[in-house]
């Protein structure tokens, strides 16, 4: 399909920002790109580490070296004031940014948002009437991005920190409630999950509201039968690492 996600249309857009922002105006100094971040944020009342992790995709720092600045880049197919307001309250942001300020001796300043748009302009081989030629070929011609800037002070880090705690001892007791027991039958586990509440119903997340569906809506959905043979057909075991788990992190210290 030739539409906005073709490689072509990323390439073209990519390269008209590469363009427009060349790397001598670049406030900022290039530091880690694509690094995984892992540290530990604390305990669980039943003694579990609560490991914080994910994939910077920039650490940079300013000219004089004096801070840190996160930057991550996004791609949507509308970039406007209300994508800036939904990206400047991510927890990612914060994360990345408590992760680094645990990390590295210098203060983090914050985090940039390189929003860079990829538009929906048409059918693509339905004629633009501004360019005179398929919507395929002037895709990026309509572009738009904003570079935008938020922080997070040391009352929001801990409004996260605690947000945290709170979600890793849900995640335990659920792990708890479901887990094999000594003289359970094969598919006990499966009896127990049906008492375990739906949370995404009351957030629009069951049904697919706001682009979400849970994989497991068709379960519920079907009286949550105690028959693993059901998850079996229905859902593959993929889980998500985007990178290698098992390997050690080395701290964001020793790589600057």
């Amino acid at each position: 399909a030739r539409g906005r996600l073709h490689w072509q249309v990323i390439e073209r857009v990519l390269g008209r920002w590469i363009d427009e922002h060349p790397r001598e105006d670049w406030l900022l100094r290039p530091l880690l790109a694509e690094t995984p971040v892992a540290d530990v944020l604390g305990w669980t009342r039943a003694g579990t580490p609560i490991v914080v992790l994910g994939r910077m995709d920039l650490l940079a720092a300013t000219r004089d070296l004096a801070g840190y600045w996160v930057v991550d880049h996004k791609t949507s197919s509308q970039i406007d004031d209300k994508w800036v307001m939904e990206w400047r309250l991510k927890p990612s942001i914060s994360r990345y940014i408590w992760l680094t300020q645990r990390q590295l001796d210098k203060p983090v300043l914050g985090a940039v948002l390189n929003g860079i748009e990829l538009p929906y302009t048409g059918y693509p081989d339905g004629k633009c009437k501004a360019h005179g030629v398929t919507h395929f070929e002037c895709t990026h011609s309509h572009a738009n991005w904003r570079i935008e800037t938020t922080t997070r002070t040391e009352e929001v880090l801990e409004g996260w920190r605690v947000t945290q705690f709170a979600t890793a001892e849900r995640l335990e007791a659920l792990r708890v409630a479901t887990a094999d027991r000594p003289g359970d039958a094969p598919d006990a586990w499966l009896h127990r999950m049906r008492g375990v509440a739906q949370n995404g119903l009351h957030a629009g997340l069951c049904g697919g509201s706001y682009g979400r569906m849970c994989w497991l809506a068709g379960w519920c959905e079907s009286g949550r039968p105690p028959d693993a043979s059901w998850l079996q057909r229905n859902l593959a075991h993929a889980p998500w690492r985007p990178f290698d788990w098992t390997k050690p992190i080395t701290p964001l210290r020793d790589r600057v």
